[in-house]
């Protein structure tokens, strides 16, 4: 026969549990999205592990791969989010590494040897929105770390389309709340949440099988799965650390960037403003033209190009169009050939009806002098011989800024001085900015 302490006992723990279950259900689940990230913005140093895995398996191959990283806080509003290298590991260290003073937040890549600098005002959220966020855990790093900073949480709390609360699990023995989120973009995620204390997030699997992406992917096997898991290890809200734990140094032997994350603005052409090299070139038919000669009368408009770029023949008939419009007030046109032989290029340009004055560059001495890097290269030079405008590439909308750009060479404007100024000025800004960043590091 039972002992009735025994079956109190029982009876006893059964009411807990439903009634821990009640309380779940019971929770509003953005709230608990809110609460999760206040614990971690409230607290004066927290610390916890991030750890990413991702498991795909195509047909009989299964590759999984786990990376991890360290989050701290500090007072003072000081933080890091530093990448942990593998037990074991030897050589240089990879990942990220992103840590701010509340002055200045400093952001590296430790393979590439790239670090960026930028104002402190949303601190640990600016990276979390970063495209260097989205990098981690196949482009949903970014949801998952919003849960370690409540502004970036504001803004994933916002984007929730349905939300519920599930029940509750058991991971690692620790009771946990079990919700579930849909977010625009149509991501549903199931989420675990600390039952005990307050809510904070333990684990994070994104449903990535059901992306318009992955699905595509899939298709190419007989047998597919992808798994994407974010784990919030060691919760520690009270860790202790002082401001001076954390420090924000430049990392030695990395180049500091304007941004890591976004393409970095083109080079100004290096000839800008100068003297155009002087050449003495032929048609394919074999006549010789020299810029010499042309310069001083009128503006020259020059295309380097050649037959094997697409763009460079679409570009030549509205070229030809401006020399037609311009001729008479002195503008000359040459379409310079890089790299092509004399008959190949009059075949070609018989071929399709293009009429320019071609000149051959078979040696490419030219394109060199006039550091050609891309194709098309347009270039208008002034009468008195400087290069006043360089292009790269050929949109819809250049002919008609490259029609406004003769006009005011042809009435005596120095366009290139205008421009050399501008990006003087732009850069003289970059780096002051540079340095004002530089004065709040830790040293």
């Amino acid at each position: 026969m039972p002992c009735p302490t025994a079956r109190l006992f029982a009876l006893l723990a059964g009411l807990l549990l439903v009634s821990a279950s009640v309380v779940a259900q019971q929770v509003d689940p953005v709230e608990l999205l809110k609460r999760s990230a206040a614990a971690v913005g409230e607290a004066q140093s927290a610390s916890v592990e991030f750890a990413v895995t991702i498991k795909q398996v195509r047909n009989a191959k299964v590759d999984e791969q786990t990376a991890a990283f360290l989050y701290r806080t500090a007072p003072g509003e000081r933080f890091e989010f530093d990448s942990v290298a593998p037990e074991g590991a030897e050589g240089p260290k990879f990942g990220y590494r992103v840590a701010g003073n509340g002055g200045v937040t400093l952001t590296a890549i430790y393979g590439a040897r790239r670090h960026m600098l930028q104002d402190n005002q949303d601190g640990f959220a600016a990276f979390v929105r970063s495209r260097g966020a989205m990098g981690i855990g196949s482009g949903l790093g970014g949801m998952a770390l919003a849960f370690l900073h409540p502004a970036a949480m504001e803004d994933l709390a916002a984007s929730v389309l349905k939300s519920e609360v599930l029940g509750e699990d058991e991971i690692d023995g620790e009771r946990l709340i079990h919700a579930r989120y849909t977010v625009e973009g149509g991501i549903t995620s199931d989420v675990w949440f600390r039952a005990e204390g307050e809510p904070l997030v333990r684990r994070i699997e994104p449903d990535v099988l059901s992306t318009p992406a992955i699905q595509e992917m899939a298709k190419q096997f007989d047998k597919f799965d992808y798994q994407v898991r974010f784990d919030f290890n060691d919760w520690n809200p009270e860790a202790g650390f002082a401001a001076e734990d954390i420090r924000v140094i430049e990392p030695k032997d990395s180049l500091l960037m304007t941004s890591l994350f976004e393409p970095p603005a083109p080079k100004p052409y290096s000839l800008l403003g100068a003297e155009a090299p002087a050449f003495d070139l032929t048609t394919p038919e074999g006549e010789r033209v020299s810029l010499t000669e042309a310069k001083g009368e009128g503006a020259v408009l020059l295309e380097f190009w050649a037959t094997t770029c697409p763009i460079c023949v679409q570009a030549m008939p509205q070229l030809e169009r401006l020399h037609e419009q311009y001729a008479e007030r002195g503008l000359d046109y040459y379409a310079i050939n890089v790299g092509e032989a004399p008959a190949d290029v009059a075949a070609f340009l018989e071929q399709r009806g293009l009429t320019p004055t071609a000149l051959i560059d078979q040696s490419m001495d030219v394109g060199t002098a006039y550091d050609v890097v891309a194709l098309p290269l347009i270039l208008l030079v002034g009468p008195e011989g400087r290069v006043q405008v360089a292009q790269e590439g050929f949109r819809p909308e250049t002919p008609e800024k490259l029609a406004a750009q003769i006009e005011a060479i042809l009435e005596g404007e120095d366009l290139a001085a205008e421009q050399v100024a501008k990006l003087r000025e732009a850069e003289e800004a970059r780096l002051k900015e540079r340095e004002r960043l530089r004065s709040r590091l830790d040293g």
